[in-house]
């Protein structure tokens, strides 16, 4: 049940968008702010638990058995799952939790 890593500019790996982007912060304290904030808020969010992405699971099982009776078949299974899910905030719980984090 791993989170998806977010987004960063920094995954594009080109130098050019990463001096641009660093002089756009350093000129815009307001952009600036804006991204302490947000990065603030992520790590906020990592340490109380809440998870904004869907969890996805998978599991596999496989099994081999024999009756009791005098039967010499054997009974072979397997199976395969995968789920995901994902918690809607309806009632307003996460955005709760989130501003009480903060």
């Amino acid at each position: 049940n791993a989170a998806p890593t977010p987004f960063d500019w920094r995954d594009f790996h080109d130098p050019e968008l990463d001096r641009w982007l660093q002089q756009v912060m350093a000129s815009n304290n307001d952009l600036a702010v804006a991204v302490l904030r947000v990065y603030r808020a992520r790590l906020e969010a990592e340490r109380v638990g809440i998870s904004t992405a869907p969890d996805v699971s998978a599991s596999l099982s496989s099994g081999i058995n024999r009756p009791l009776s005098e039967s010499s078949a054997w009974n072979k299974t397997s199976g395969a799952t995968l789920s995901t899910s994902y918690e809607v905030d309806l009632w307003g719980k996460l955005a709760r939790q989130r501003d009480a984090a903060e």
